[in-house]
């Protein structure tokens, strides 16, 4: 698993919006989008709904936030 895409898919969850993400991490959209795509098919699992007006996590993609965090949290203190 690409840390990436898990940074990728924790600043979509926590804005709700692919764009917004984008912006924050300073990528475009399609490449961000493009990792989560990617994510999803490394789990088999589908973390987001994907609606004209936006975007919901899915049951799996609200646990896998949780443990996208811890996961998150540890790398950064291994890195410490």
């Amino acid at each position: 698993m690409d840390f990436r895409h898990v940074h990728a898919f924790i600043a979509i969850a926590e804005d709700l919006s692919v764009h917004k993400a984008a912006r924050r991490l300073g990528v475009s959209q399609p490449a961000l989008s493009r990792q989560i795509q990617q994510l999803e098919q490394e789990l088999g699992l589908t973390l987001f709904v994907r609606h004209p007006d936006g975007i919901e996590l899915t049951h799996h993609g609200t646990v896998m936030l949780e443990q996208a965090r811890r996961l998150s949290e540890a790398a950064l203190e291994f890195a410490e």
